[in-house]
C-alpha cells in the first residue's frame, strides 16, 4: 500500500514538475538558466518513462503470483479429497485382507502405515510441500496394492499431478515477482535521484534568473516520503485493529502415527 503510493506520487511529480519546465524555460531571460531548465526537464522524462514501465511490471507480476498461490489452494483441496478417498479405499482393502486369513496380518499393517502414514484430518493440516510428499507415496503403495488402473488410485495421481504443477508454476511466478520487485527498486532510486538532481539545477537556473519560485515548481523529495509514512501508518492503525479482533482457532489435530491402524 504504502509503496504503491510513493510510486504513484513520485511519478506524478516527476511528470508535473518536466511539464512545468518547458514555460519557465521560455520566458527566463539568461541563455545558461534557460538551458540548465531544458536540461533538468530532459533528465526528468528520461527516467520517468523506465520507471513507469518498472511499475507496471511489477504489478502484473505480483498479481499474476497471487493468483497462481490461489490455483495451489484449489489444487490443495482437490488433493485433500483425493487423498481421503485413496485412503479409505486402501483401509478398505486392508480390512478385506484381514478377513480372508492368513499369516501376513503384521505385515499388511505395517505396509499400510508406511504408505498411509497420515489420516485425512491430519493430512489437511499439513504444508503443501510435505502434503505432495505423503501424496506421492500413498501413490505408490496404493498403485501396488489397489492396482494403477482403480478409478480411486487414477483421481488420486490426476490431483497429486494437478498440485505439482500448481505449484511449480507458482514457484516460477514467485520468482519472477522478486526479479520485478527488484528491477522497480532500482527504477525508483534512479528516478529519485533524477528528481532531486534536476531539482538542484532548477534551484541554480532559478537563481540566476532571479526567481525564488522553486518550492512551487519542484516541491522537496522529503515530502514524498512523507506520503509514504503517512500511508505506512494508515496500514499499522488497521493492522492494530486486526489484531484486537478475538479468534478462536480451531484445535489443531495431531498426526497419526504411522503405527496407529486399528485392526478390525
Amino acid at each position: 500500500m504504502s509503496e504503491t503510493k510513493f510510486d504513484m506520487k513520485l511519478q506524478a511529480w516527476l511528470e508535473r514538475s518536466a511539464r512545468r519546465l518547458g514555460p519557465v524555460a521560455a520566458r527566463v531571460e539568461d541563455s545558461y538558466a534557460r538551458e540548465a531548465l531544458e536540461l533538468a526537464e530532459r533528465l526528468m522524462l528520461s527516467k520517468l518513462g523506465p520507471y513507469r514501465l518498472a511499475v507496471d511490471q511489477a504489478q502484473e507480476a505480483n498479481e499474476t503470483s497471487a493468483r497462481a498461490a490461489e490455483e495451489v489452494s484449489k489444487a490443495q483441496v482437490a488433493a485433500e479429497d483425493a487423498y481421503a478417498r485413496l485412503h479409505a479405499a486402501s483401509q478398505a482393502h486392508y480390512y478385506t485382507a484381514l478377513s480372508q486369513g492368513g499369516a501376513e496380518r503384521e505385515m499388511l499393517k505395517r505396509r499400510l502405515s508406511r504408505g498411509m502414514p497420515q489420516a485425512p484430518s491430519a493430512f489437511t493440516v499439513l504444508g503443501v510441500d510435505r502434503k505432495r510428499s505423503v501424496m506421492s507415496g500413498a501413490l505408490r503403495y496404493a498403485e501396488q496394492t489397489l492396482g494403477a488402473d482403480h478409478p480411486v488410485v487414477a483421481e488420486s495421481r490426476d490431483s497429486h499431478e494437478a498440485l505439482s504443477q500448481a505449484l511449480d508454476n507458482a514457484d516460477n511466478h514467485k520468482a519472477r515477482a522478486v526479479k520485478q520487485t527488484q528491477r522497480l527498486f532500482s527504477s525508483r532510486e534512479c528516478a529519485r535521484l533524477a528528481y532531486m538532481a534536476a531539482r538542484q539545477i532548477v534551484e541554480a537556473a532559478l537563481s540566476l534568473d532571479g526567481d525564488g519560485s522553486l518550492s512551487q515548481l519542484m516541491p522537496p523529495i522529503s515530502d514524498v516520503y512523507a506520503v509514504r509514512q503517512i500511508a505506512r501508518a494508515e496500514v499499522d492503525e488497521v493492522e492494530a485493529q486486526d489484531e484486537a479482533e478475538v479468534v478462536v482457532a480451531e484445535p489443531m489435530i495431531e498426526p497419526a502415527s504411522p503405527g496407529d491402524v486399528v485392526d478390525a
